[in-house]
């Protein structure tokens, strides 16, 4: 019987869209594991189909402890017989499903009690067959995976639904597939030769003790690549003769671990995550290493590296010495370094602690760190003029030797001599044979600027309430007197040491009202310094409120 022209176009259009799908797939179907079940102990021309015919129907089981690999299923390969150009009819369209029954259900009776296709199962594929006729196979790639376990046995349906029969091309040899003999009644079929109600029959099946031999692919599982995370950036410096423990790494996909390095020192464990790094003296010496983590994830790798920089010890301080210096002098830091014993080298810092310094080397990581002393003697027989200074003083006055004295800075030796060299410039000089003398002259500059006041307005406003007639009197002639007197030549008031704090309030014995503010109007004043010069200054206050 032959098709008709629309029965013939409607298998091209499936064709096409059918062939789209396995040029998708089988890519997929190449990478997959493969699980070849049976030997070959047989052929059979009916199952799992027969090609050379239409309107085929067949099932059978395959065992588990057969199968022995869980998964998801992607196809299916049964083997011919023979290769080359057979006799069969173009592009056969299949339609497949998979079922998962007990280990204990291993024959057709216990299971199906329905011819009707496909009613509990799992349709996985409806479409064409692929011939491949060098190889003698007919492979089924499946639309979508089927997922198995192999603690169950898997039951195989096929229709085969392409319509009516196609051209017999009686010069071609008939396919045939190869199967292997079973135990049990594990495969059953029928087509449009089948038989009904024999003696091997049920349902309209022909029961067999054989079935086809199969190769079982299996989808190869997409492996995500493991990622190794490590501080940024991935280094860190360890100590020479240190070893090194790695803290911040972690690892996705429980990966197989390996680290390795470009140097030779050792790992204490190469595949543990956070492991022990030891560096090796040629790694010391180079300054670096790196170091590198491997996971591994099935056919999938990541890398990541890690430097790691050994710090050497700490350069050489020296060793511990002392030094004489002149009393009232600090050492420099390279007096000290000269000071020191042993091979001391350059780079190290000072600290110091009275007349002890310590010079210290030591690394960014503190490597090894080396110390050494120096003890600093100061020698007592130190001179000194000191330093030049400045004398402000009253203007037409002689500064006296004392005044010149104590306007000097430094520490100034008491014994040495004074030499006036202009109106405004003395010279203090001393000698000594000690080489300890610090400077043998020193400068007073003398600025006669100072004025005294002849004002105030004692008030309580918080300006001018006191009597200032000359900056820090007190201080500068302690042994002056003041003596304040009235118009009517009566003392008012009287101070040794006056020290610019008078507020207008009488203490003479004459007045009526002791400790009360004098009256406006002008006050006579004598200022005795009592100092070498003897000098009295003389003048008029005013009081004004």
């Amino acid at each position: 019987m032959r098709y008709s022209e629309h029965s013939w176009a409607k298998k091209m259009s499936i064709l096409k869209n059918t062939l789209l799908f396995f040029c998708l797939s089988f890519s997929l179907f190449l990478s997959a594991q493969k699980i070849s079940v049976g030997n070959n102990e047989g052929v059979s021309e009916n199952m799992p189909l027969a090609l050379h015919k239409n309107g085929n129907y067949s099932q059978f089981i395959y065992l588990g402890s057969e199968i022995k690999t869980s998964g998801n299923i992607k196809s299916l390969t049964f083997k011919l017989n023979t290769t080359g150009n057979l006799n069969i009819a173009s592009f056969n369209r299949w339609t497949l499903g998979l079922k998962e029954v007990a280990a204990t259900t291993t024959e057709l009776s216990t299971f199906r009690n329905s011819v009707t296709p496909f009613s509990d199962f799992t349709r996985v594929f409806d479409g064409y067959i692929q011939y491949n006729q060098a190889n003698g196979e007919v492979t089924v790639v499946f639309s979508t995976p089927f997922k198995y376990n192999h603690t169950k046995n898997l039951v195989v349906e096929i229709n085969e639904n392409s319509g009516g029969q196609m051209p017999y091309d009686y010069n071609k040899p008939t396919p045939k597939f190869q199967i292997f003999w079973t135990a049990g009644y594990r495969a059953g079929y029928r087509n449009k030769y089948g038989y009904v109600g024999s003696d091997h029959s049920y349902y309209g099946l022909l029961k067999e003790r054989k079935v086809p031999r199969v190769i079982i692919g299996f989808k190869q599982d997409e492996v995500t690549q493991p990622v190794i995370t490590m501080q940024n950036p991935a280094e860190a410096s360890v100590c020479k003769n240190n070893s090194f423990v790695f803290s911040d790494v972690s690892v996705t996909e429980n990966p197989n671990l390996k680290w390795t390095t470009d140097g030779s020192g050792v790992f204490e464990d190469d595949t543990k995550l956070l492991s022990k790094y030891t560096p090796s003296e040629q790694d010391a010496t180079k300054g670096f290493v790196t170091l590198r983590l491997t996971a591994t994830k099935e056919s999938v790798t990541a890398t990541k590296t890690f430097k790691l920089s050994i710090q050497a010890d700490a350069k050489s301080a020296g060793t511990d010495g002392s030094l004489t210096v002149c009393k009232g002098t600090n050492p420099t830091d390279e007096q000290l370094f000269d000071a020191l014993g042993g091979s001391a080298e350059t780079g190290g810092v000072w600290v110091s602690i009275g007349l002890v310094h310590t010079y210290t080397q030591t690394t960014s990581l503190g490597c090894n760190p080396k110390k050494a002393t120096i003890t600093v003697k100061e020698e007592t027989d130190v001179k000194s003029a000191g330093e030049d200074g400045v004398l402000s003083i009253l203007k037409d006055y002689e500064p006296t030797e004392e005044e010149l004295f104590a306007a000097l800075n430094g520490f100034a030796t008491t014994d040495g001599s004074w030499v006036k060299k202009n109106s405004n410039t003395y010279i203090y000089t001393i000698t000594s044979t000690s080489p300890c003398v610090k400077n043998t002259t020193a400068t007073i500059r003398v600025k006669r600027n100072q004025k005294t006041t002849n004002a105030f307005s004692p008030n309580g406003d918080g300006v001018n309430d006191t009597w200032m007639i000359l900056a820090d009197i007190a201080n500068k002639y302690p042994k002056n007197t003041m003596c304040i007197y009235n118009r009517h030549g009566n003392l008012v008031y009287k101070a040794l040491r006056y020290n610019n704090d008078w507020d207008g309030t009488s203490n003479g014995k004459i007045t009526l009202s002791k400790k009360s503010k004098l009256p406006a109007g002008p006050y006579v004043y004598i200022l005795e310094l009592n100092n070498a010069t003897k000098k009295v200054l003389k003048g008029w206050v005013y009081i004004n409120y």
